[in-house]
């Protein structure tokens, strides 16, 4: 009887041993020069912008008709094994003119392809930090991701703007 109650405790006590979870975070201004860290500009379209009320005073906006440019915010690798991935995308929204009805956000996941976490109403969103988040399962390439850039996408709305200031990258499985 002791046998069987030891082996009991020791399979519920082994079962119930928390699996390791991986979470990485990443934040990059829109004008890093970090090591590490990088922007790019998708065709040069989008103009500098200066203000108090923006992070580290600069950001950068295009019109958002201009559905074809992106603003990559690029960092360090952040990778697991693993068969789903939770990602956050924070911003940083803090001027007037930051007007786009539904800017896309993508997080690169795989060495293919990047996957849209969500849109934000820059217009509406209060000023300050403003999240998204999307939970993947299954994974672009299987039981693996990796990740090196995030970016946003103009909705395409005409007499609005998009803007990219500062991001944060939060990745966990």
């Amino acid at each position: 009887v002791s046998v069987a109650m030891i082996a009991l405790t020791l399979s519920v006590n082994i079962s119930s041993i928390p699996a390791s979870a991986y979470s990485a975070t990443r934040t990059i201004d829109n004008d890093s020069i970090a090591s590490g860290y990088g922007n790019t500009n998708g065709g040069n379209a989008y103009s500098y912008l200066k203000a108090n009320s923006l992070y580290n005073g600069d950001a950068r906006m295009v019109s958002s008709s201009k559905s074809s440019c992106y603003y990559y915010w690029k960092y360090p690798s952040m990778g697991a094994n693993a068969t789903s991935c939770r990602c956050t995308i924070k911003v940083y929204l803090n001027h007037a003119n930051f007007t786009d009805p539904s800017a896309a956000y993508y997080v690169q996941l795989s060495n293919t392809q990047s996957n849209r976490v969500g849109y934000l109403n820059q217009e509406k969103a209060p000023a300050g930090w403003i999240s998204v988040a999307k939970t993947l399962s299954p994974l672009p390439e299987g039981s693996y991701y990796t990740s090196k850039y995030a970016f946003v996408s103009p909705s395409g709305t005409k007499g609005k703007n998009t803007g990219a200031d500062a991001i944060q990258v939060l990745l966990s499985s």
